[in-house]
């Protein structure tokens, strides 16, 4: 099976692009009647397996008929991802802003001044969440 660069197979991916979309915890029913390319027994493995690998949690049941199944959320948000496999390049902190206009440079429709201003809002909120750890 062909893995990417943090181990995961092209059909967990797959599946996690899906996750990612979707608006609510997911069960391995409403899952299967999307991924019909899959069998059910392949569905499940992929699903333990992300659920293994942290990158989906189980987030509570559902009853369906007389049956309780599971439901999955993502563990990890789609830029987390990237920034793990940004991460495993051995990539440093003085490389995040040039990352951030190598993406601009990639994207049509790059507006730098909404990027720049969405940034420094991150920031700003990154630094008033660790002064507050700090003083705990």
């Amino acid at each position: 099976m062909e893995k990417n660069i943090l181990g995961i197979s092209p059909n967990e991916l797959e599946l996690m692009e899906y996750m990612w979309d979707s608006p609510s915890p997911q069960t391995s029913i409403t899952l299967g009647n999307y991924f019909v390319k899959w069998k059910n027994g392949y569905l499940h493995n992929l699903l333990k397996c992300l659920t293994e690998k942290k990158f989906l949690k189980i987030s509570g049941t559902q009853l369906v008929g007389t049956h309780y199944v599971k439901l999955y959320t993502p563990n990890i948000t789609k830029e987390e991802y990237g920034a793990q496999i940004l991460a495993s390049l051995s990539l440093d902190e003085s490389s995040i802003p040039k990352i951030a206009m190598a993406f601009c440079k990639l994207s049509t429709n790059c507006k730098l001044e909404s990027i720049i201003c969405n940034m420094q809002e991150m920031v700003d909120d990154f630094v008033k969440k660790s002064n507050i750890e700090d003083e705990k």
